[in-house]
């Protein structure tokens, strides 16, 4: 007979419920490698963008010194901003970044791929997630307008692990 696996404690794998995984195991096999060799034939940039919010009062103060027994005081005015952080990072390790208040907009996306096609040099391919936004009918325009400059590859739903670039 055989003693039992000892169990220690671990920090768990999270992943979305809703997530469909023979559609992650699908784009992984299939349509991620068709978008790199897709980009090296049109000697494009492959880049991941993601993009996450930031609030000010969200973040704890951290440690701090002070006499043993004696509580240490962080003075905050209370006041609360944020903004929106929108990055990507290329596959030779190049990475474009932007601050923004509010929130992530079909224009503010726009200008983002734009900005990031003109840094660049060439031809980016975008691979990005599914929110709403990256869907718009405002950004599919802008897009067939710039096809020559950027190409936006959409990955499986609910699989924020496949971007690097997540907050």
């Amino acid at each position: 007979m055989t003693a039992p696996a000892r169990l220690r404690p671990q920090q768990p794998a999270r992943r979305s419920c809703r997530q469909k995984g023979d559609e992650v195991s699908r784009w992984l096999q299939e349509e991620y490698p068709a978008i790199r060799a897709r980009a090296s034939g049109e000697k494009a940039e492959p880049v991941r963008a993601d993009r996450c919010g930031l609030r000010s009062d969200t973040a704890p103060p951290g440690r701090s010194w002070a006499p043993a027994g004696v509580t240490p005081l962080v003075r905050v005015n209370g006041r609360r901003f944020r903004v929106t952080l929108m990055s990507a990072v290329a596959s030779r390790g190049a990475l474009w970044c932007t601050v923004f208040p509010g929130r992530c907009t079909s224009r503010v996306f726009c200008a983002f791929l734009d900005r990031l096609a003109r840094h660049a040099g060439r031809k980016v391919h975008v691979i990005a997630d599914r929110p709403p936004v990256h869907r718009s009918k405002t950004v599919r325009v802008w897009l067939a307008e710039h096809a020559e400059r950027v190409e936006l590859h959409l990955m499986p739903g609910c699989s924020p692990e496949l971007n690097p670039t997540s907050c």
